[in-house]
């Protein structure tokens, strides 16, 4: 049977003092503070995987991750579990997508792209793309992940408003087949 246990109060969690070995404060439902000798204090939580077998997972150290947040972790990995999931797992996948969503950005997929193609290119025009892509994609699509783009992200990026052009099609043909406005 499981033991009753008082849950935790932010004063508790300051006042923990490092002893010569590690100690822990429980919080309820796995949830504890691991206070070390070095006067660390990591959040941790034990629970059993969907497989049986019993997991630790790590949150974070106290003063940056508080007693409120902690709890609020705990909650999440604990509805995980309810739905067949290891929190761990789940958590590396997570860290996993973040890295490639960092490395899969607009900017660096065409700079990659322009690296690829510019040893074809003359020096002058390989410079002359990279510069325009500087100015007029990067600002505003170079920071997104590709994966979030849509094609209407894209159309109007590398040319000049349509009222800028005196020879462009009047706003109503532009969204319609070309055949629409020879009829007109």
């Amino acid at each position: 049977m499981a033991r009753t246990v008082t849950p935790l109060t932010d004063p508790k969690c300051e006042a923990a003092r490092p002893r010569d070995k590690d100690y822990k404060l429980f919080d309820g439902q796995g949830l504890y503070l691991l206070v070390k000798p070095p006067g660390v204090k990591t959040w941790r939580l034990k629970f059993t995987r969907p497989d049986g077998r019993e997991g630790l997972a790590t949150f974070s150290n106290y003063p940056a991750l508080g007693l409120k947040a902690a709890r609020e972790r705990r909650a999440e990995a604990l509805e995980l579990l309810t739905c067949g999931q290891d929190p761990t797992e789940a958590a590396k996948v997570a860290k996993l997508e973040a890295a490639n969503a960092r490395t899969n950005t607009f900017e660096a997929l065409a700079r990659e792209w322009h690296a690829a193609c510019s040893r074809k290119w003359s020096p002058g025009h390989a410079e002359t793309v990279l510069r325009r892509m500087e100015l007029h994609l990067f600002p505003t699509l170079g920071a997104r992940p590709v994966a979030d783009l849509k094609a209407c992200d894209l159309q109007g990026r590398s040319r000049p408003p349509r009222s800028a052009i005196p020879w462009s099609l009047p706003a109503a043909c532009a969204s319609t087949s070309p055949a629409s406005c020879a009829r007109r």
